[in-house]
């Protein structure tokens, strides 16, 4: 079962590119031919902010068109009876989802749900095991353990905020090795991990 981290992001991606690209043709005609499209066209001012806005919105356009394959990639983790994201269940002692909570009191109280950032997968690899350089986006990390019985070391997949993603994962990993799953714990706050 694959997971997919970026579910709507082609929708965003379509709205970003037929938006801008609709308003920065429109500003582009606009100062091209002023006195067709523009009123007030023969102002020196006008077809300077038409120039102006035409800029603001091709140059958006042209980067969502540029990195489109890197905002349109497939990002996610396969998760099946062999392992998940390609680690086999044998070197896994554990898997789990942590997230962070900002200490700082709110201005307005938020529910603890919405508080939740920084949602990670971690991966808690068997003894003798080293996931180092074989999974691409896993990055390692130390702190105490979650559960008793963990090791401190573990490995870590940045998931998205605010999704079904996390839950989606629960069910897949408690459908193919639930003797694995750790489930949904508070990690270290730091601000930029």
């Amino acid at each position: 079962m694959y997971i997919d981290f970026r579910q709507g992001n082609f929708r965003v991606w379509a709205g970003g590119v037929l938006g801008s690209g609709f308003f920065g043709f429109a500003a582009l005609m606009a100062a091209v031919n002023p006195e067709e499209h523009l009123v007030g066209g023969d102002d020196p001012t006008t077809r300077f902010l038409a120039w102006v806005c035409t800029f603001l919105f091709l140059i958006p356009f042209g980067a969502l068109v540029i990195f489109a394959p890197k905002l349109l990639g497939r990002t996610g983790v396969t998760v099946d009876q062999a392992g998940i994201h390609g680690i086999p269940w044998s070197d896994l002692v554990g898997v789990g989802i942590a997230y962070k909570v900002n200490p700082a009191p709110q201005k307005v109280p938020l529910p603890e749900g919405v508080r939740r950032q920084g949602h990670v997968l971690e991966f808690f690899p068997a003894p003798g095991v080293d996931l180092t350089d074989r999974v691409a986006g896993l990055r390692p990390a130390t702190e105490p353990p979650p559960h008793p019985g963990l090791p401190s070391e573990r490995f870590r997949l940045p998931m998205p905020d605010a999704s079904a993603v996390p839950a989606r994962i629960e069910q897949a990993v408690r459908s193919y090795a639930p003797h694995r799953w750790l489930g949904t714990y508070q990690r270290t706050w730091t601000p930029l991990a």
